[in-house]
């Protein structure tokens, strides 16, 4: 792997104070980055600064000195469409700019994958709001660059053709391309980004590996004990004097120890409660996020 781009200690700062403070990170070829947080945490404010749109106050960004400025490409949240092209050529003017390879072919491909068949000729002010999100994102895809930056790529389309493109972009880091993504849609990033870089009020939380992450924040040892019956107010209390019970059916607890989840198992089963299973719980991406939020 061979890094491409490194953030070091990069900081902007609006008159209200807010910002982004001190975030560093870097990416090789072939990362998928998941940039996430809550609303306002600094995430198009770390991109924009990344990009040079934003004038940096205090820190570097770093791209390998092979790259070009030809060699990023930026989606922002903002619509950035021709108006006075039709679909196909706002696309198809993307990969002749880029320099793509069968550039007629790999447009009507990408357009075909993103769901603008029948669009071609179409005039942009004609499209609903859904579909110009798919016209730029369309753009991203037919580019030759190496580095691809999305600002809330997804927030205009519906699940399936979001899952689709970020399935694509998946599929371009697998060519060696780089990829960074803004978005709100934590349950399609888990399946498709590698690492996250997660910002708090403008400052780095983590930074790493998307399974060091949901690793990291599911050190609870949370348990769900499937079982047939009811318990009695009497059992129900004693369970609670000794675990704390997060739900009754399934049992789910936390615990700290193996022998914890055994003194469990033992007391259902004195009190003739058949167990069926058990399950260790494991939160997804979104899950920590809205319980940390």
């Amino acid at each position: 792997m061979k890094r491409v781009l490194k953030v070091d200690n990069l900081s902007y700062y609006y008159e209200n104070g807010e910002g982004i403070k001190n975030i560093s990170f870097e990416l090789e070829t072939g990362d998928f980055l998941a940039i996430i947080g809550k609303s306002g945490a600094g995430k198009s404010t770390l991109i924009n600064s990344i990009l040079g749109i934003l004038p940096k106050i205090e820190g570097e960004v770093w791209i390998d000195d092979a790259l070009s400025a030809k060699d990023i490409s930026f989606s922002p949240q903002s619509q950035a469409i021709d108006w006075y092209l039709n679909v196909f050529d706002n696309v198809y003017m993307e990969a002749l700019f880029e320099g793509t390879i069968n550039a007629k072919e790999q447009t009507r491909n990408v357009m075909n994958n993103i769901g603008l068949e029948g669009k071609e000729k179409e005039d942009p002010t004609n499209l609903s709001g859904g579909q110009l999100q798919r016209v730029q994102l369309a753009r991203q895809l037919v580019s030759d660059s190496q580095i691809l930056i999305l600002d809330e790529p997804t927030s205009s389309l519906d699940v399936i053709t979001a899952e689709k493109f970020l399935e694509q972009l998946e599929n371009q880091t697998k060519t060696g391309k780089t990829c960074l993504v803004s978005s709100h849609d934590l349950d399609m990033l888990e399946k498709h980004c590698n690492k996250v870089l997660y910002i708090e009020e403008g400052e780095v939380v983590f930074f790493g590996l998307l399974n060091s992450f949901l690793d990291q924040y599911n050190n609870l040892n949370e348990y769900s004990v499937f079982y047939e019956g009811g318990l009695t107010n009497e059992l129900r209390q004693s369970i609670s004097e000794l675990f704390n019970v997060l739900e009754w059916q399934p049992l789910t607890v936390e615990i700290n120890t193996d022998e914890s989840i055994n003194l469990i198992l033992k007391i259902l089963v004195d009190n003739n409660i058949i167990v069926r299973s058990i399950e260790q719980k494991k939160r997804s991406l979104k899950e920590i996020i809205q319980l940390k939020g």
